[in-house]
């Protein structure tokens, strides 16, 4: 029925991620469970998030010095890839 309607818009971009969009294109996320996921070897993933910083590039090591500024990472800035069962990519970007 859509937002309209009381339903709900399900929609996806070309990289196959399904989001509920709301009004004024908001995308709207739901906790449905708690996952953990080893991460590759070949992990590898930006960070633009600090303006002040600009393109920070992530290793697995970025997360245990202090290559990261902050740790605000929610469903609205970050996206993670995940193939083979272990995630190979993560992007965070600045969102004002």
């Amino acid at each position: 029925g859509g937002l309209d309607e009381g339903g709900f818009d399900l929609v996806t971009e070309e990289d196959g991620i399904f989001y509920e969009l709301g009004y004024s294109n908001a995308k709207n996320w739901y906790e449905v469970g708690e996952a953990t996921f080893p991460v590759s070897d070949d992990f590898t993933g930006t960070d633009t998030a600090d303006l002040d910083l600009g393109e920070v590039i992530l290793s697995v090591n970025s997360f245990l010095n202090d290559e990261i500024t902050y740790f605000d990472f929610t469903p609205y800035n970050t996206t993670i890839r995940v193939e083979g069962g272990k995630v190979v990519d993560m992007n965070r970007r600045y969102i004002p």
